[in-house]
Order: structure tokens, then sequence, then C-alpha cells
């Protein structure tokens, strides 16, 4: 039987390193002992390489210059496999770290999926528990898992740092950053600023020719701003930072009911309601929403609204102004009326004394 990999048929006695893509060509500088980013050694062993954790799920350990843990998985996880990759981590830093100093976790996330709830729950507990972890560094991250990481690294608390950098060279060089600030000596000189790479800010988004901010209201009321002409591209990025905003609420009070203020956007595509539809379709049998509620619709939003009504797996009321609107999405939910606050209050539930039930991370 033959196995497929990243879209290439693979023979039984083909090893997935020997099955890239031409994608991957760029990456192939990491099997030499020595790490193009920082001139490092770098330690692999067999039992930390090409490992299958998981039905779906694969991942490559190694240790860059005795106080790097890089970890390179692919395909998604569960907590068992979470559990298994977090063995490979522990034998990895009591064979190759340096004892007794810093040390940072740096993930290639180019071809990792995400993880499942309980997964990146024991991810986080784990990682938040490691003596000597100064820093946790992403890179090649898509958009939908940038936000669950920014979702998910309060629970590290501030002594264990999160971040997303653009690719791994810049997750390298910051590493090394962060070492030099926690006492690490003989690092190499760096001559450059990374940057990162942040995709998303906390509870909005701004494309070029679309934007969307989010609050929360009563905890469990999404209220949306969209402003500009939503077209394909666009609603891709949309439904991503919908999806991840839905998943951060907490599952014990009830069903949320998502408003949306569209009296600044400008238009929709055929193709983007298209979308819409099928996404939330999907959506809805995991994450379910109990009504959806716009408001400040224009003649054209109106008719485009009226066309998908038919398919969308929820019901939709249309109200004449935000004050309505919120009044309606208040009659569907259970939970006590409490104060309106940004996405952000979410992400940092210190600012509002509001802890998430759960962590949708790492």
């Amino acid at each position: 039987m033959l196995d497929v990999y990243w879209g290439k048929a693979m023979s039984p006695r083909m090893t997935r390193s020997q099955a890239k893509s031409p994608a991957d060509a760029p990456r192939q500088t990491r099997l030499d002992t020595v790490c193009p980013a920082s001139g490092l050694a770098v330690t692999r062993r067999p039992e930390w390489t090409d490992v299958q954790l998981d039905e779906d799920y694969w991942v490559t350990v190694e240790v860059i210059g005795r106080h790097i843990v890089h970890s390179i998985p692919s395909g998604h996880a569960t907590k068992d496999g979470v559990a298994k990759v977090n063995a490979i981590h522990n034998n990895a830093i009591q064979e190759a770290i340096e004892p007794d100093t810093s040390y940072v976790y740096v993930a290639d996330y180019s071809n990792f999926k995400g993880s499942t709830l309980e997964g990146r729950r024991l991810f986080s507990e784990v990682a938040s528990q490691r003596e000597g972890l100064a820093a946790l560094i992403f890179h090649d991250v898509s958009p939908l898992l940038t936000l669950s990481i920014k979702l998910g690294r309060r629970f590290l608390g501030p002594r264990k740092p999160v971040e997303i950098a653009a690719d791994h060279e810049t997750a390298i060089r910051r590493a090394l950053e962060i070492l030099k600030e926690n006492g690490v000596e003989g690092l190499p000189l760096l001559d450059e600023q990374p940057e990162t790479d942040p995709q998303f800010e906390s509870g909005a988004m701004d494309l070029d020719d679309y934007r969307v901010r989010y609050e929360i209201v009563d905890d469990s009321i999404i209220h949306g701003r969209s402003a500009g002409f939503l077209g394909l591209k666009s609603m891709e990025r949309h439904i991503e930072l919908e999806n991840m905003i839905l998943a951060s609420l907490n599952p014990s009070r009830g069903n949320p009911v998502m408003v949306a203020d569209l009296s600044k956007l400008e238009g929709i595509s055929a193709a983007a309601r298209r979308l819409y539809v099928a996404a939330v379709k999907n959506r809805q049998r995991v994450t379910p929403i109990a009504l959806f509620v716009c408001h400040g619709a224009g003649p054209k939003i109106r008719t485009a609204i009226n066309i998908s009504r038919p398919f969308l797996p929820f019901r939709i009321r249309i109200a004449r102004d935000e004050t309505t609107a919120l009044q309606i999405a208040r009659s569907n939910t259970s939970t006590p009326k409490s104060s309106v606050g940004r996405i952000r209050s979410v992400l940092h539930p210190k600012a509002t004394g509001n802890r998430p039930a759960h962590a949708d991370h790492i």
C-alpha cells in the first residue's frame, strides 16, 4: 500500500525525509551538522527524527548549539501525540541541552495543522513547568495558528514569553538574543534585529480592502464591526479569525450569538458568500452559534444576506440599529449581563478579572 505525504506517493521502503516536496528544498540545509542561521552545531538522533507519534502527526526534534530545542512537527496532534512529543523533548533536553542553563524552544509550523483542545492544554501545562525554558518561538505559522498561539500564550505567564517569527532564520536569531539576555555565554554575534510577523492583531484584522474589529458582550455575544469590501481572500482570513474567537469562549456559557455591524461594509462577492456558507456549515457542528444578528446593512448587503439565508445553518435576524441588535442577542442567551470588553479582555484575563475556561492555544 502506498502512503501519501505532501502529495507524493511513497513506497513502504521510503522514509518521509526521502519524499520531500519541492517546497521543502530550502530546508534541506538542516540535514547538515551545522545550523545555517547561526553557525552552531546541531545534535540529531535517529529516535528524534521523522517519528510518527499519531495517525497524522510526525515530528523531528534537534538541538541547536546546546541551548535551542528545535521541533519540526507535521500533521495534526491529539493529546496522545502531544504526550509522546513531550517525551522526545524531555530526552533531547536531558541529553543535549547544557545543564543548569537557559534554553529556548523553537517550532517550525510550516507543515503543522494544529492539535486538539486536550493536546493544546497538555502542551501548555508541560511548557509552563519546564525549568530553564526561557521562551517559545514559533515560525512559518499560518494565520489560523497565529491567533491560536496568541490566545494560548497567556497560560504560560510572563516568565515563559511566546513569540512568532516569520521564518527559521529569524526565529533562531531571536532565540540567540533571548539566550544572551538570560546570561548564556559563548553564542555567536548577530548583526541584524529579527522582526516578528504577527499577521493578526488581537480581535482585529486589517487587509488592503477589508478590516474587522471584534468585542465581546456579556461573555457570550461576539460583536464584529466590518468595513470595506469582502472578497474571497478576505473572507478566508475573516473565517479563520472568527473561528478562533468562537473557540476562545467559555463553552459552559452556552451557544454564543454573533452580532455584526455592517454599516461600513461596502459589499461582498458571490464567491465569498458561498465560501462562508460552506465554512459555517462545518463549524456549526463543532462550535455552534445560537443566532446571527446584523445591523446597519444597506440595500445591497441586505440582498446578499437574504440570498444566503436559506443555506445557513443558523437563524438570522436583521435589526434596525445596534441597540436593537444587542437586545435581540441578549434575549437569545442565558448568561448574566456584564460590561462590554474588547477581545483583548479574553486574551489578557487579568485586565478584566475574567479567566477563559480553556486554552485554545499552542
